[in-house]
């Protein structure tokens, strides 16, 4: 009895001497004292979950539940005397309005003229993963209803990188999730299920120092925690990927090869449903600006600080993107020279050495959003009286 009690708390110095030396290290290095906001907001974690709050819609293929919701209520009860503004795009132009819906409004009147003494009500349309022609299809869906159309895109559209492997398997127009909602191909499950094991097990590592606040303030929990989120990410999508490829593989086993769609004709889809959007919003004499998001990616663009180099940068991405920013720039200049208002914000972090980009893939913090709108309300206000 005793040497096994000896031998349990032997076992547990052993365990425990590690981690109080990794707690002495860390706080030496002056790390904060609790790290429950990196739990809370971790970007990866909530990338893996983006499906989940999904809903498949018979026109835009897919949308976030609560803003299927208020589509319907402003088509069925209108605009009701207010100057409505639609917010368009992906992820990063969701993640921009939730910051900034609070005062665009305000900062809208006060850049145009026009708008002085307008109730404006500012929606935000945009959800992760949409591209075009999704949003083609909301603006067209509530073209009576807005006034005016901000769209903020251009990674969805193009990137060849771009996480989600059912993107490659299926023609470029389509919508993401397209596999998931809309086929009857049931594909390898076991990929799928071992994904979501992971996927569970990366939810309740972020969980547990939401339940027990000293786990919160654990230097040696939060590095084992960095280390542990990169490797469960990847993981995830890898098994996604190929449970999504054995989908398209058994939905195309006899009508169609396996192949991806090149960045020349992703490019060619956003800029024609561009180019219908603006024709659209102007014979219904309303207002449409589009506005290509920043990328790391585009070579040149943004001095990384120490922070991005080491959280918000990947080779792979960066190989694999090489091509697509530069000629989505191209593209974007090109529709502008046509009329089209279509205004790159790629090197709109040019100048810019301090932390903006929160990812390795293209979202950026409250920094970055509140350049954006300085740069998107500028851009609007020089254009509107063109």
């Amino acid at each position: 009895m005793i040497k096994s009690l000896v031998s349990i708390f032997f076992l547990g110095f052993v365990f425990l001497l590690p981690w109080l030396g990794a707690e002495v290290f860390f706080r030496a290095k002056g790390a904060p004292a609790s790290f429950d906001s990196a739990y809370r907001q971790d970007p990866l974690l909530e990338a893996l979950l983006l499906g989940e709050s999904m809903q498949a819609h018979p026109f835009f293929g897919y949308h976030r539940s609560f803003k299927i919701r208020q589509i319907e209520n402003l088509k069925e009860d209108g605009a009701q005397g207010k100057y409505i503004v639609l917010l368009t795009g992906g992820s990063l132009a969701e993640k921009f309005g939730d910051s900034v819906a609070a005062g665009f409004p305000q900062k809208l009147r006060e850049q145009i003229p026009a708008l002085r003494g307008k109730d404006i009500r500012f929606i935000n349309l945009a959800t992760g993963a949409f591209k075009q022609p999704q949003q083609f299809f909301l603006t067209t869906y509530l073209i009576d209803q807005a006034d005016l159309v901000i769209n903020l895109d251009g990674y969805n559209d193009v990137s060849m990188a771009a996480d989600l492997e059912e993107r490659s398997y299926k023609p470029a127009e389509y919508p993401s999730y397209t596999f998931r909602f809309f086929s009857p191909a049931k594909g390898d499950r076991r990929y799928l299920r071992l994904a979501r094991g992971i996927r569970f097990l990366y939810r309740q590592m972020n969980a547990l120092p939401l339940k027990f606040p000293w786990v919160a303030s654990s230097f040696a929990y939060f590095e084992a925690w960095k280390a542990l989120r990169g490797l469960f990410y990847r993981s995830f999508r890898n098994l996604e990927n190929l449970y999504l490829r054995s989908v398209a593989e058994e939905i195309y086993s006899e009508r169609r090869s396996l192949t991806k769609p090149n960045v020349t004709e992703k490019i060619s889809s956003w800029k024609k449903y561009l180019s219908f959007t603006d024709t659209l919003v102007k014979a219904r004499k309303k207002r449409f600006f589009s506005f290509v998001q920043p990328n790391q990616y585009f070579a040149g663009s943004k001095p990384l600080s120490s922070e991005e180099k080491s959280s918000a940068w990947e080779a792979g991405r960066e190989q694999a993107d090489r091509d697509s920013f530069p000629l989505l720039h191209k593209a974007a200049v090109d529709l502008n020279q046509r009329g089209v208002p279509v205004f790159s914000l790629m090197n709109v972090f040019s100048g810019h050495p301090e932390t903006l980009y929160a990812d390795a893939c293209c979202h950026i913090n409250a920094a970055g959003n509140a350049i954006l709108e300085r740069e998107i309300l500028s851009s609007i206000a020089k254009y509107w009286n063109k």
